[in-house]
């Protein structure tokens, strides 16, 4: 079973990100900075930090929120064992969709249509929603004249 590199990078942030605020406040920016991440990919880690109750929102600095270390190492450990367990419950999930799937194909079960289909573009970190054409797909008029008929 190999782990999920993102769960991996994201505990390994965590960790290192609660060693910094261990030694002083920290707005997003500074975070997102200390992590080698953009801002908007920094965002989860002090949330996270807030949910298992190792750091809180302190004040404000300008705009941006203010974070410090208020936990002890028990709620660190909590923290980083919940993390793991998460992260085996999902490796199971998963094991269990791959299975399923090869069960549907193996029958000879054509596969759900998605719950939603969907472009998500990094850049702006929207998500933004596409229609599913019932029509099939053909050629236009003008590239047909251009390059002929397909």
């Amino acid at each position: 079973m190999t782990a999920n590199p993102h769960l991996v990078k994201f505990r390994n942030n965590s960790i290192k990100l609660i060693g910094e605020l261990r030694h002083k406040k920290m707005i997003i920016n500074d975070i997102a900075q200390f992590l080698h991440l953009s801002v908007t990919g920094a965002l989860p880690y002090p949330q996270a930090l807030i949910n298992g109750g190792i750091a809180a929102v302190v004040g404000k600095q300008g705009r941006k929120y203010l974070y410090q270390f208020v936990g002890d190492e028990t709620q660190i450990t909590a923290f980083l064992d919940e993390m793991d367990a998460h992260h085996k419950a999902g490796i199971s999930r998963m094991q269990q969709n791959r299975t399923k799937r090869r069960q549907n194909v193996a029958a000879g079960t054509p596969p759900p249509p998605p719950a939603s289909t969907g472009i998500h573009i990094m850049e702006d970190d929207v998500y933004h929603a596409v229609k599913l054409h019932k029509a099939p797909a053909a050629r236009d008029s003008l590239v047909a004249a251009l390059f002929g008929a397909a």
